[in-house]
């Protein structure tokens, strides 16, 4: 037993020590751009391109900036309704588009900051009330997180619920070298416990529309998740955005009660599907 905890603690030293990633640089050194004042504060002397992303929100009050100001006036975006594989244009014919490998190469853009709060509530997705819903920020689905690539985004969660930890998984994000926040409580860190936060903090490496959730038990069956775009270049063309869309099985009774009749050998049924967090019975 005792080789074995010797064992142990050496694997969480080393993947402690890889986990560390010296890629995204102090923080202050990062531009921000705070997601309550929708404020991106300007690097003295920067002259890099800032423009609103191809596949920006439908809604134009709600449309951020891609902020490359860092990478200098020599970069200009590219993307065009007739060629959307590209993202940024460089000197010397240097490019990042849909062929760059984002393992090894990201453009450098701001630091991002949102903060989402787990909580309880009702929610009444098709006309049906469901009394043990659990969300972000009052709101089903959460809030829409978005970021342009290469961007770092630093996400504080705070957890309300009652009875609950929690812990946040951001689907699709590889988080290289910054695996203590991909969310997966017992696996990369210990649950949120009620009434603590944790920031999570990582580059945005991947792009693409996907879902950030819950990876507590059955949380995220009872609301919590939201969707999550990287703004980047695309393998197909398009002239119009639109906006994601989640679409879910829903029920009106918490997952931890229909996972409690599964044990008991009764296979739950789902009794609608939402699209964006409506639906009909």
């Amino acid at each position: 037993m005792k080789l074995f905890q010797q064992c142990w603690i050496a694997l969480l030293e080393f993947f402690n020590a890889i986990s560390l990633s010296p890629s995204l640089g102090p923080l202050q050194e990062q531009q921000v751009w705070d997601a309550d004042s929708h404020t991106v504060s300007p690097h003295a002397g920067s002259d890099g391109p800032i423009f609103a992303p191809p596949s920006h929100p439908q809604h134009p009050g709600e449309i951020l900036k891609c902020d490359y100001s860092r990478m200098g006036k020599e970069w200009q975006p590219c993307s065009t309704p007739h060629s959307r594989a590209c993202w940024l244009a460089g000197p010397g014919g240097q490019q990042f588009d849909i062929s760059t490998d984002y393992e090894t190469k990201v453009p450098t853009g701001i630091t991002r900051k949102y903060t989402l709060v787990a909580d309880e509530m009702n929610i009444n997705a098709d006309g049906v009330l469901m009394p043990y819903g659990k969300v972000f920020n009052q709101q089903y689905p959460g809030p829409w997180i978005q970021a342009c690539w290469g961007d770092t985004l630093e996400i504080k969660v705070t957890n309300k619920l009652k009875y609950n930890g929690t812990t946040i998984h951001w689907h699709g994000l590889r988080q290289y070298q910054t695996l203590e926040h991909d969310g997966v409580n017992a696996i990369t860190q210990c649950p949120i416990a009620p009434g603590d936060s944790y920031t999570y903090r990582f580059r945005a490496m991947q792009y693409g529309t996907s879902w950030y959730h819950s990876h507590y038990s059955l949380q995220y069956g009872d609301g919590m998740a939201g969707p999550l775009t990287i703004h980047g270049p695309s393998s197909s063309d398009y002239d119009e955005p639109k906006d994601p869309i989640l679409m879910t099985d829903w029920n009106h009774r918490s997952g931890f009660q229909d996972f409690q009749q599964e044990l008991e050998g009764v296979i739950p049924k789902m009794d609608s599907i939402l699209l964006n967090g409506q639906g009909m019975i």
